[in-house]
C-alpha cells in the first residue's frame, strides 16, 4: 500500500533523523515534553545570541543602537540558568561580548538595501513530493543590486567549506523557501549565506536548477526513511524498532538523551544546566 501521508519537515527535523532516527522519533513521533530535554550551555548561548541579533535589527540596527545598547540588548537576554557554574558562565558571556563587539563594528554590516525579514518564518504553501518545508531563516535581505540573501547565523566553531554547505539541509531548505516566496527573482541572485560570528566569515552558497536538483535527492530520500518508519509503525513495529538508536559523538549533546539507552550511557560535554544565582548581574 503507498503512503500518501504528507511528512512535514524542516532542517532541523531532517538532520535530527540523519543523525539519528530514535532523535527524531523522540522530538517528532513521541515528542518528549518540553520540560524534560534537557538544555546545553552551548546551546542556550547560541540561542540568546540570536534573540540579542534580532532584537537589534528590529529595532533599528546600526543606525539607531549603539554598541553599548547591543550589549544592554544582550543583557536582556542573558540567563544564568543553562550554565554549569559562574565561571563557564562568565566564559560564554565574554565571547557572546567579543562577538556583538566585532559585529557591530563590521562596515559589511551596514550595506544592504531593504530588510525582508528577521527570525522570518516561511513555509511551502502546499505539499509536493509528499512533503512540505517550513523553517525560521534568521535575517533575508535584500541588496542594491538586486541580491536577495538568507543570513543565518552561526556560533559553531566548525566553518562549512561552499562545497559542505551546498548540500547541507538547512542551505537546501533555506533555498527552497526563498524560490517560493521570490520565485519571480532570478535564480542567480538569491543566495545563502553562514555568518560565523566568531570570525564574522561568510560562507555562502548559490545555486543552479542542476545543482540544487542535485543535492536535494538527498532531502527526498530522507524523507522516504521517514515514511517508511512511520509506516513499520503504522503496522505494529515499535518506536524502539522503526526508529533504531545510531550512537555517536551526538549523544553527548542531545537534548532527550536521557530517554534513549545509547544517549544515557553517554557522558555529557557539559553537565546539566544549574540554577545558581549566575556570574553576570542584569
Amino acid at each position: 500500500m503507498i503512503d500518501t501521508t504528507t511528512i512535514r519537515v524542516t532542517a532541523t527535523s531532517l538532520k535530527a533523523f540523519d543523525t539519528c532516527p530514535r532523535q527524531y522519533a523522540l522530538l517528532h513521533v513521541e515528542p518528549v515534553p518540553f520540560k524534560e530535554r534537557l538544555v546545553t550551555a552551548a546551546g542556550a548561548f547560541g540561542s540568546t545570541l540570536h534573540k540579542t541579533l534580532a532584537d537589534f535589527i528590529r529595532k533599528g540596527g546600526h543606525q539607531l543602537i549603539d554598541s553599548d545598547g547591543l550589549l544592554s540588548i544582550l543583557l536582556d537576554h542573558w540567563d544564568a540558568r543553562p550554565f554549569p557554574g559562574p565561571d563557564v558562565e562568565l566564559t560564554y558571556f565574554r565571547r557572546a561580548k567579543e562577538i556583538l563587539e566585532r559585529f557591530h563594528g563590521d562596515p559589511c554590516s551596514t550595506t544592504l538595501c531593504e530588510e525582508l525579514g528577521v527570525e522570518r518564518f516561511a513555509s511551502w504553501l502546499k505539499p509536493r513530493q509528499g512533503m512540505t518545508v517550513s523553517g525560521r531563516i534568521d535575517r533575508i535581505v535584500r541588496y542594491e543590486d538586486g541580491v536577495i540573501e538568507a543570513i543565518d547565523y552561526k556560533t559553531a566553531r566548525d566553518v562549512l567549506t561552499p562545497e559542505r554547505m551546498a548540500s547541507d539541509f538547512q542551505s537546501l531548505c533555506y533555498r527552497s523557501l526563498l524560490g517560493h516566496r521570490f520565485f519571480r527573482t532570478d535564480p542567480t541572485k538569491v543566495r545563502i549565506t553562514n555568518l560565523y560570528l566568531d570570525s564574522l566569515t561568510p560562507v555562502t552558497v548559490t545555486y543552479t536548477r542542476d545543482t540544487f536538483t542535485r543535492h536535494w535527492q538527498a532531502i527526498t530520500t530522507t524523507v522516504a526513511d521517514i515514511r517508511a518508519a512511520n509506516r513499520a509503525m503504522s503496522e505494529g513495529a515499535t518506536l524502539e524498532e522503526a526508529f533504531p538508536e545510531r550512537p555517536g559523538p551526538s549523544c553527548r549533546i542531545c537534548s532527550v538523551r536521557h530517554h534513549c539507552p545509547s544517549g544515557s550511557r553517554a557522558k555529557a560535554t557539559l553537565p546539566e544546566a544549574t540554577r545558581g544565582q549566575g556570574a553576570i548581574a542584569s
